[in-house]
């Protein structure tokens, strides 16, 4: 996930949380509570901390675990939309791993899903992935909403140019 994927995830969810909790509190109160509980002073240092270790383009995977420990915050932080969260985060990994088939694939009416590309399951590559962060129960409830928007298969393409570049020698 880009690092500016997940600073906006962040600021989204703390707007819905404030939209949520019909609270009069000032939009930086939840940025801010974000940052407390992930061990930061505040939202800039958690953001400063952020950038500077993460750059712009991708977390280091050597990293993930100030991302994991945020996320694992936000389920404080957020009780009223944590879900919502949730969700979206677990979307954003499945987007960049996965490909939805009817968008990637061509129709295909001698195979099982209608599609070239076999539909993949990304139940198992999911909870691998969370299940250290969010409790079981969540990851379950964002699986099933983003398996309802597939199905998902996987984007082989490279795999396609590499053999297509490699058969021409």
């Amino acid at each position: 996930m880009l690092i500016d994927q997940f600073i906006e995830n962040l600021k989204r969810a703390a707007k819905s949380e404030k939209k949520a909790a019909h609270s009069s509190k000032k939009l930086s109160f939840y940025h801010n509570e974000i940052a407390r509980l992930s061990g930061f002073e505040s939202w800039t240092f958690l953001l400063k901390h952020l950038q500077e270790h993460f750059g712009t383009i991708h977390v280091d995977p050597d990293t993930t675990h100030i991302r994991d420990k945020v996320n694992k915050a936000i389920l404080k932080a957020l009780p009223l939309t944590r879900q919502e969260y949730v969700t979206r985060d677990v979307r954003a990994f499945v987007i960049s791993n996965f490909e939805k088939v009817k968008t990637f694939s061509a129709p295909n009416k001698n195979t099982e899903n209608g599609y070239t590309h076999p539909t993949v399951m990304i139940k198992n590559d999911v909870v691998e992935h969370f299940q250290a962060i969010y409790p079981a129960h969540m990851l379950e409830a964002a699986i099933n909403a983003i398996e309802e928007e597939g199905p998902w298969c996987i984007d082989d393409s490279e795999d396609m140019i590499d053999e297509f570049y490699m058969g021409s020698w």
